[in-house]
């Protein structure tokens, strides 16, 4: 008899071997679509002062634009070793971060863009969706995340593509309060820095927002941007990528003239674009009005 697959209603994410299962599945798309959710979520709860901020920015970008953009995809899993490689720069994971909490998160973001390449990606997956749910349910409790994990992988169960996943709300089944707040104090902290970190929080938070990208070209434009910008640090890099979003956002479309409903007149239907043109028309009225009242008080007489 064959065997049943389990519904990813009853999944239970914290338990690998079980989500591992589940992953191997299913097409290695869906698993690079929800490790990107998951690594964006557990980035919500970041300090902002770790050296692994850009590092993490970078590795969720390469495996959201991963998901999103298949049809490109050999060009972005070029990049993989210069993603995770980044992370190895800064040392080990266990010596460099200053927490634990801190380490997961990070390891969320390498295992991500680990993920569009490996071959055993349910494995990673696996791992990625493990440990997030580990540290959000730290900050928010609940089972939050893996209700939503639930609710990213029924999506797919009912026909909603991977890259249709990554285009709907981060939080789509409840948005936890302490979350919320972790990023707001995040984005606070970046933007006080003054080095152009606007560029990286617009873009999370429209991921967060379920809001489109600017297109693959954008994607990969800041994908393959050469490592030593990246090593130059967050100044460099942003002023960059925000360059490269000017020149991939489409220009403001510009507004149709009004024009004015046609009034019919002796000599017709009268374009009503122009002022000279409306008050033409409102003479030829005012005649035709006098002529047919002349006419009636004649008729009366």
């Amino acid at each position: 008899m064959a065997r049943r697959r389990q519904s990813a209603k009853t999944i239970d994410f914290t338990k690998q071997d079980g989500a591992t299962r589940w992953f191997r599945n299913q097409p290695r798309s869906l698993s690079i679509a929800i490790s990107a959710r998951a690594a964006l979520r557990v980035f919500q709860t970041f300090p902002s002062e770790s050296e692994f901020i850009l590092p993490m920015l970078r590795a969720i970008h390469l495996a959201w634009s991963t998901g999103v953009h298949p049809e490109r995809a050999e060009e972005l899993i070029a990049c993989v070793d210069d993603v995770t490689g980044a992370f190895h720069a800064l040392g080990s994971f266990a010596e460099s971060l200053a927490d634990e909490s801190e380490a997961v998160a990070a390891r969320v973001a390498y295992v991500a863009a680990s993920a569009t390449r490996v071959v055993n990606f349910e494995v990673g997956a696996a791992i990625a969706t493990r440990l997030a749910t580990r540290r959000i349910d730290v900050v928010a409790g609940n089972g939050a995340a893996n209700i939503q994990y639930r609710a990213d992988a029924s999506m797919f169960e009912a026909s909603t593509t991977p890259q249709a996943i990554l285009c709907t709300p981060l939080w789509s089944h409840h948005y936890p309060v302490e979350i919320d707040a972790g990023w707001i104090q995040l984005t606070h902290d970046l933007l006080a820095r003054h080095e152009e970190w606007e560029v990286w929080v617009n873009w999370c938070q429209d991921r967060i927002n379920g809001r489109s990208s600017l297109g693959a070209a954008f994607g990969i434009a800041v994908a393959t941007l050469p490592n030593e910008l990246w090593k130059q640090g967050p100044a460099a890099v942003n002023a960059r990528v925000k360059e490269l979003i000017a020149e991939h956002t489409p220009p403001e479309p510009i507004p149709r003239p009004r024009r004015w409903p046609a009034v019919r007149s002796q000599s017709g239907y009268k374009d009503r674009s122009c002022a000279a043109g409306r008050t033409r028309c409102r003479r030829e009225q005012s005649q035709a009005h006098r002529r047919a009242a002349s006419a009636r008080e004649a008729s009366r007489q």
